[in-house]
This record gives C-alpha cells, sequence and structure tokens, in this order.
C-alpha cells in the first residue's frame, strides 16, 4: 500500500529532524540554551530524546547534563529527578573524569529540593576532587548558600572565608560576584543590611557584563529589597531599569514574584497605590518554587504585616532515598 505524499513528507521530515548527526549538531546550542533559555534546552533535549541510545555515551551524557541543568534553571526538579536517572548509564560508562562537576550537579539538585544535609555533602565532596581553583570557588559558595539555609550561619561564614582566602591568591571576578551575592544573603537574614547593601552593590558591578542575564537579575533583585529594608527610596528607583531590562528576557516565575512583592513595598515607601493587590501576592507566593525566594518573601512579608498561608505540615524525610543517590556514591565526605 502506498504512502500519501503527505504522509511521506511528515516521514521525512520527522526522520531528519530526530536524526543521530543532527542530535551531535545541535548539542553546542543546547548547552548554550541551557543557561540563558532553558525551556529551549529542554525542549531540544526532548526532540532527540529518542535518538540518544544510538550516540556514544559521552555525547549522551552531554545531553543529559544539558537536560538537568536547563530543568534546575527552570525549577523543573521532577524532570530533573527523571532525568538523573535516565544519565545512570551514559554517566558510568562514559567514564567518570569529572566526578566533582556531578557531585556539585546533584548537591544543587539536592538543595533545591530542601535535603540541605546531602547538599552540603555533596558539595564538600566536589571541593575535594579538584585543585583548580575557580572550580573549588564555586563549590564553596554553593556550601555556604546550603548553610546558610540551615541557619549555620558560623559555617556559612567559615566557607565564605575561605572563598575570600582562595580569591586574594586566584582573583575571579565572575565567581567573586556570586560570593558576594552569598554574603549579601547572608547579612541580609541577620538583618544587617549596610553589610548587605555593600555585597549586593560589589557583586551586581562585578556582574555587569560579565555574567549570564539571570545572574545579574538575582543580584539587582536582592540590592533592591535591601534598599527597601532601609528606607532608600532614590536608589530603590535607580535600580529598576537594570532589572526591567533583566526581567524581559527572564521566564522564571519565582524571578517576577520576587519583583512583585519589591514594588507592591516600594509602592507603600512611597505612599503610593500599588497596581499589585496583597491578595494577588499572596497567590504568587504559593506558586513559588525556589526555597530561596520563599525565605526572602516570608521574610518581606513580616516586614509589610501580610499574612502568609501556614506552611502545610508535611512528612518528608530530611533525607533522599532516590536515584539522585548514584551521584554521590563515590563521595566518602559526610557532613
Amino acid at each position: 500500500m502506498l504512502i500519501s505524499t503527505k504522509m511521506f513528507s511528515i516521514l521525512f521530515y520527522f526522520t531528519l529532524t530526530t536524526s543521530p548527526s543532527l542530535a551531535v549538531d545541535a548539542l553546542p546550542n543546547a548547552e548554550v540554551s541551557a543557561i540563558n533559555n532553558p525551556s529551549m534546552a529542554i525542549s531540544a533535549y526532548q526532540q532527540y530524546k529518542e535518538t540518544l541510545n544510538t550516540l556514544p555515551h559521552s555525547i549522551q551524557l552531554r545531553w543529559h547534563t544539558v537536560a538537568i541543568r536547563a530543568a534546575l534553571n527552570n525549577s523543573q526538579f521532577l524532570f530533573a529527578e527523571e532525568v538523573f536517572r535516565e544519565m545512570n548509564i551514559s554517566y558510568d560508562k562514559a567514564g567518570n573524569n569529572q566526578k566533582g562537576y556531578y557531585f556539585n550537579l546533584s548537591g544543587i539538585w539536592f538543595r533545591k529540593n530542601g535535603f540541605f544535609k546531602q547538599a552540603e555533602q555533596a558539595y564538600k565532596c566536589a571541593f575535594k576532587t579538584t585543585k583548580n581553583t575557580s572550580e573549588q570557588l564555586k563549590y564553596l559558595n554553593n556550601a555556604a548558600i546550603v548553610t546558610r539555609y540551615t541557619n549555620n550561619t558560623e559555617q556559612a561564614e567559615k566557607y565564605i572565608q575561605k572563598a575570600l582566602s582562595i580569591l586574594e591568591i586566584a582573583p575571579h571576578k565572575t565567581i567573586e560576584a556570586s560570593i558576594y551575592n552569598t554574603l549579601g544573603m547572608l547579612a541580609l537574614s541577620q538583618k544587617d543590611y549596610l553589610l548587605a547593601k555593600q555585597s549586593f552593590t560589589r557583586s551586581l558591578f562585578l556582574k555587569e557584563g560579565k555574567s549570564r542575564d539571570s545572574a545579574q537579575l538575582i543580584s539587582a533583585l536582592n540590592l533592591l529589597n535591601t534598599l527597601l529594608y532601609l528606607e532608600d527610596t532614590s536608589l530603590s528607583i535607580r535600580v529598576l531599569p537594570t532589572i526591567e531590562r533583566l526581567l524581559k528576557r527572564s521566564n522564571n516565575i519565582d524571578h517576577h514574584t520576587y519583583y512583585h512583592w519589591l514594588q507592591f513595598s516600594l509602592a507603600k515607601l512611597q505612599n503610593k497605590q500599588s497596581d499589585i493587590t496583597s491578595e494577588i501576592l499572596v497567590k504568587e507566593f504559593k506558586l513559588l518554587s525556589g526555597s530561596s525566594y520563599k525565605a526572602l518573601i516570608k521574610q518581606r512579608a513580616i516586614h509589610l504585616n501580610i499574612q502568609l498561608p501556614l506552611a502545610k505540615k508535611t512528612t518528608k524525610k530530611m533525607q533522599y532515598s532516590g536515584p539522585i543517590l548514584h551521584y554521590l556514591k563515590a563521595c566518602k565526605t559526610k557532613v
């Protein structure tokens, strides 16, 4: 039985767009998109996913890594966990010459899902795998972030000070910017608004023109948040154009929700009527996925005297027992 011309065209097109060679050719662009346009990277992964088992394991591993990084940047944690599971074979067979990188990647997933002890363990193991100072700085910064989440201020400060001492020997402006953002967050949690302002200002200065948009946006939002606590209206207004320019290129719901809360706060500080109501803010809060943003907005809600819904009681264990443990199996360091 002959296939109709239309059906043949569809099959031919499908074959072209999912062929192994095209999957290899599309990989470099997908790796860039995982940072700057995670939704596009995820779409590319799903387009070529069925052809991956025909490719070398090293290429499969790169595609799996693209999908995980994009999912983490897009707060799609269940999808990231699914890809971690699918990555087991390519990770094992392609060789483990980037052990620290995957310790760190699993640590990011643990941190963003509230498994803080396992996240810290992963970051400490990542740190021990390398003598590369830029990698060490990145892993120390991530460890400082996760210990801040557990209110272990003393340990967070130790990680930051260790990172700053490395920076004195081996400067790295982009990572220095991230470390100062972490220091600002630590100061903000302790209501040391002057230190927070100094830290976020330095972070934003170091990131401008050097870091990806989302990194610049986070520092700018955090700086605005701090300026509002200091009731510095004039400087707050000066930060707005930078934030709004960067927000146009962000499809991250958490970024937009955080900004709405800050817009509402600025309007109240200026004794103006906001276009956003407190009811809308509470509804948006319920849709937040990032624990960092939840903590920041809870602190701001108290300042604004806005009642947030009580957190549901959860039976979630403090220790994770799913497929991502596969990537900690070679990690011997304990917290």
